[in-house]
């Protein structure tokens, strides 16, 4: 989100919310509901302040793929700020969407606008605008029918079709591969490898994974920038995103399984050699790539997921905290350590109000702690007892 300052109508320097750390957050005495709320109402003050000293619009692209806690705090949003001068704006695919997933149940006074595909007119002018050539009514027409109006697959297939003379393909994953046919293969397999990485990612991280120098994925990297198949991010630390998620996906569905878990462990391998010891910037990312990396990555998988889930609570971030747990739970196989981690999840869980999973966590936690033969009013990290 950026703020950019302007005079107001009588000259005066518009008023700038104050951000000020609030302790108060985290003060005990307050039960998890009443910390979140006052962490969200203090957000959400934020913006609103913002939008009394100028018409704010929020932008937030890719909702689907939000952690649960975001989600909880935009639905904050669309209650809260329904008088303000703020405009949030989300998008989100719904077909990727469950039944029950958050973004279905937000409030009914959000305004749902579902985007069609281009018409066969749009479709021209697009095809243009990428080429800089018009390309004529029954290419424009073909590529309309073809792609739906899609209008990530149209620029594909512009950007494909542009003096090649090559004919439409049939999908949308068919115009990714051809436009990856054009690259080297030196830039195909950073492109692979960074597939695994994520729709973010760091040449320093790639090339660590290889065992190239950073300079040298760079400059494959230029190549695929150039060929709008990456998009720099930030060049002093060697960021690169992808330019779409079904580019990342068509690369990352060439792997197989096995070598998708082997680079899973090798670029979790990678992170850990260039972030700092202590850093918690990054526990979630590590857990997510050693979950899914090979069998004997499961203990660091354990340690990150504990540890990215203990991360999250101190953060207030209680559903994330909630998956984390769970998935540590997964791959945990010493049953004192379970044990340690159902009170865990159970504690989680009463925190993100998800009653029934915290019942399930505690139960389940009771009947171990009683098939491991602990004492009456055995407590495990959180206080709560277990009866023999």
């Amino acid at each position: 989100m950026r703020h950019s300052p302007r005079k107001n109508d009588d000259g005066s320097e518009p008023t700038a919310p104050a951000v000020r750390p609030r302790s108060s957050f985290f003060t005990p005495q307050l039960d998890p509901d009443q910390q979140r709320f006052r962490l969200f109402d203090s957000l959400a003050t934020l913006l609103r302040k913002a939008g009394d000293a100028r018409p704010l619009m929020m932008i937030v692209d890719d909702l689907h793929w939000a952690d649960p806690s975001s989600l909880a705090f935009l639905g904050f949003l669309a209650r809260d700020l329904r008088d303000a001068r703020v405009l949030a704006v989300g998008t989100y695919r719904d077909a990727d969407l469950e039944t029950d997933h958050p973004l279905v149940r937000l409030p009914h006074s959000v305004h749902r606008l579902s985007l069609r595909g281009l018409s066969r007119e749009e479709t021209g002018a697009l095809i243009t605008a990428t080429t800089g050539r018009d390309p004529g009514p029954t290419v424009a027409e073909t590529t309309h029918r073809r792609t739906g109006g899609n209008p990530f697959y149209i620029r594909e297939i512009a950007r494909l079709l542009d003096g090649s003379g090559e004919e439409i393909p049939a999908t949308v994953r068919e115009a990714v591969r051809a436009r990856l046919a054009k690259l080297s293969g030196a830039t195909v397999q950073v492109l692979s490898a960074a597939s695994v990485a994520g729709l973010e990612f760091e040449a320093g991280v790639i090339a660590h994974l290889i065992g190239a120098e950073p300079a040298g994925v760079r400059s494959l990297l230029d190549e695929a920038v150039a060929a709008r198949i990456v998009v720099e991010k930030q060049r002093l630390v060697g960021r690169y995103a992808f330019v779409h998620a079904l580019v990342r996906e068509t690369l990352s569905e060439e792997l197989g399984s096995a070598e998708r878990a082997d680079l899973n462990g090798r670029i979790g391998e990678a992170i850990e050699a260039v972030t700092p010891p202590n850093s918690e910037s990054r526990l979630a990312e590590l857990a997510h790539h050693f979950l899914n990396g090979r069998p004997e990555d499961r203990p660091k998988a354990l340690e990150y997921s504990t540890r990215a889930g203990e991360s999250a609570l101190r953060q207030l971030l209680y559903a994330d905290a909630v998956g984390h747990f769970a998935r540590a739970l997964d791959v945990s196989e010493d049953e004192d350590r379970r044990l340690a981690l159902l009170v865990t999840l159970g504690d989680a869980a009463v925190r993100a109000g998800e009653w029934p999973r915290a019942t399930e966590a505690f139960m389940t936690a009771a009947d171990l702690a009683r098939r491991l033969g602990r004492r009456q009013g055995t407590r495990v990290e959180t206080g709560y007892p277990f009866e023999h």
